[in-house]
């Protein structure tokens, strides 16, 4: 709600037609990007809060060529605004209006959903599950909760069985306690899963991490969330690094799947790059 004067301010200055929307709940917001999206023949729409946020209008403009989508940040991660442009100039309400926009590429997920993040599978996903279910609690705080969920996700039988079916026909299979489908490098808030990748090479990088003790994993997590992962020897036995244009999933076993607290289940999928198909707007691009 701070944000509101702001950008009254900014669009008045510079002499635009704006809407100011407050969503009632997630679908809603989706519903209306997607009317706004039919009633004009360009239209920019800006994403005020997380990269959850981002992920649900990047979802609702899908197929809408005339968007442009940005993102004003007032959520609790902002992963994705940390690799393109200077993170500062979002929150420049001058600088989002004049500011052009970036073709950038976006994950599809299935038939399913869009994204410009990345796709965990494992023990993050798990934590992410419980730690939705642990925030109905009473007086329970987001960052309390996500502690619990890490807790119980630890607790329980570590490593799923997956087999991955690269686009050059390489075939992975094993189990594996971490499973990371990337468009970006950085999620969860700094965790440095895929080192190499960029929002705007085409490419999809894929970071496995092999089933280890709860012993090896409490060592070398720090390397993993640095993203020294791919060079240090201690994690070098576990890691599987791939960058690709698409993956296939498969397991004897349905697993869950969570992309910006979008949880859910599947026994396969497939995850695809859709390179410069989406125009971002990017302020103090560099």
């Amino acid at each position: 709600m701070d944000l509101i004067p702001d950008i009254r301010k900014a669009a008045q200055k510079a002499g635009i037609e704006y809407e100011i929307y407050i969503t009632k709940g997630k679908e809603d917001g989706i519903a209306y990007a997607r009317s706004a999206c039919q009633k004009h023949a360009h239209i920019r729409l800006y994403a005020c809060g997380g990269d959850g946020t981002l992920n649900d209008l990047v979802n609702a403009v899908k197929g809408c060529d005339q968007a442009e989508v940005g993102m004003i940040p007032c959520g609790s991660g902002n992963d994705f605004i940390k690799i393109i442009g200077n993170p500062a100039g979002y929150s420049d309400m001058d600088k989002q209006i004049s500011a052009p926009s970036r073709a950038v590429d976006t994950l599809w997920i299935g038939e399913r959903m869009v994204s410009l993040n990345i796709t965990n599978i494992g023990v993050d996903a798990d934590a992410a599950h419980y730690m939705s279910r642990i925030k109905r609690i009473p007086f329970m705080s987001g960052k309390m909760s996500y502690h619990l969920g890490v807790l119980l996700a630890a607790l329980k039988p570590l490593g799923k069985e997956l087999s991955l079916r690269f686009d050059d026909g390489e075939t992975v299979s094993g189990k594996f306690m971490l499973t990371a489908i990337c468009n970006r490098k950085i999620y969860g808030g700094g965790y440095m899963a895929a080192p190499q990748a960029q929002p705007d090479d085409g490419l999809l990088d894929v970071c496995l991490v092999r089933k280890m003790s709860r012993l090896k994993m409490a060592q070398l997590i720090e390397i993993y969330k640095n993203g020294r992962h791919l060079v240090d020897e201690r994690l070098k036995p576990y890691i599987v690094y791939r960058r690709c244009r698409w993956v296939e999933l498969t397991s004897p076993k349905p697993f869950r799947l969570c992309n910006d607290g979008e949880i859910f289940e599947a026994e396969s999928t497939r995850f695809e790059i859709k390179p410069g198909s989406l125009k971002f707007i990017v302020p103090d691009n560099p």
